[in-house]
């Protein structure tokens, strides 16, 4: 233990604190901003649905799709590249 503490170098601490916990702190605000958004886009668009009487059927489509097919796919898009993992890394999947 004495070992550990005599080698703990405070400066390359701090570095690693600013290299890469400035970024995960960025990508947490992300996806808690991005989720009250998402939540928030698919209440509009379900209560506008509502509204027009859609089929209750097409309206849970067209909510998942929304969700699933569009906001969630750019979320955690943009979470990534905020944690600086290259979009080509990402295509391979």
């Amino acid at each position: 233990m004495k070992e550990l503490l005599e080698n703990f170098n405070l400066e390359k601490g701090f570095e690693l604190i600013l290299e890469y916990g400035i970024p995960l702190v960025k990508a947490i605000l992300i996806y808690l901003i991005g989720r009250w958004l998402i939540n928030k886009v698919l209440r509009v668009t379900q209560k506008f649905m509502l509204l027009r009487k859609y089929d209750v059927t097409l309206e849970k489509f067209l909510l998942n799709l929304i969700k699933w097919g569009g906001l969630w796919i750019l979320l955690i898009v943009s979470i990534v590249g905020t944690l600086g993992i290259q979009r080509p890394a990402l295509q391979q999947l």
